[in-house]
């Protein structure tokens, strides 16, 4: 298995609020992973705020240019999306890493588009990016509406609702924490993002079975936050599973 385990609980300069829990959302999920017994763990990265973009861009593409064919290769992030417009450059959907600045925001944030890129383009048997964040702008949410959007969205024109890029290739898959007009809830009773608490518990009580198909998984995470949220948030499954699975966590 090789991994990048991703956790910022940074805004974007002057546009976003800090997140609580995204930082420790990622280290109990990279902990989680040092537990399961079906890979190997020599390639297992955890990248904590602050955190420079290139370096973490550089790590994805370390990890999923030295997969093998066989291999997961797992991308795991917790902290803010961003919804920014950018012509020319698709869907204009970023991760923010750290602050940024007030003149840049974006300086801080990795496009989306990039990390799927990369994991399709990788060798691995099955590539796997969780994302605990969301692109709805809400201010509860783990987003932010970059200033060229806004500005848009100011002057009343309609703006197209922006899409996660659903990754081409068998075993390419995005599992994300909501749909793309809801919001990622953090919750100070949990101590968790919504998603990685669901995910944790639901990988840690898969036992005694070492692995859990995606679909599987997915089922679960589903039927627990709609309960736990009362409707409000689905988690979204984007890509063809085609068996794909994640190791079971053991304490």
């Amino acid at each position: 298995m090789r991994s990048v385990t991703i956790g910022s609980n940074h805004g974007t300069g002057p546009l976003g609020r800090p997140l609580r829990y995204a930082e420790s959302d990622a280290r109990a999920f990279h902990s989680g992973l040092r537990t399961q017994r079906v890979h190997d763990l020599t390639d297992c990265d955890l990248l904590i705020a602050p955190l420079r973009a290139e370096d973490v861009r550089q790590a994805v593409r370390n990890k999923a240019s030295g997969a093998r064919p066989g291999d997961l290769l797992l991308v795991y992030f917790a902290g803010h999306g961003v919804v920014e417009d950018e012509p020319g450059h698709g869907d204009g959907l970023f991760l923010a890493c750290s602050g940024g600045s007030a003149s840049d925001p974006l300086s801080g944030s990795i496009r989306l588009a990039d990390v799927v890129k990369m994991c399709e383009s990788s060798a691995a048997a099955s590539a796997v990016v969780v994302l605990d964040c969301c692109f709805s702008g809400h201010p509860q949410g783990r987003s932010v509406l970059g200033p060229e959007y806004l500005r848009k969205l100011q002057t009343g024109r309609p703006l197209r609702r922006r899409s996660l890029p659903p990754p081409r290739g068998s075993g390419r898959i995005i599992l994300a924490a909501c749909g793309e007009n809801q919001y990622a809830h953090e919750s100070s009773a949990l101590g968790h993002g919504l998603l990685t608490w669901a995910l944790l518990r639901t990988l840690r009580a898969a036992g005694p079975t070492e692995a859990v198909s995606v679909a599987r998984l997915y089922a679960s995470l589903q039927e627990t936050l709609l309960r736990k949220t009362k409707g409000e948030q689905c988690p979204s499954l984007y890509g063809g599973d085609h068996g794909s699975s994640l190791p079971t966590f053991f304490s």
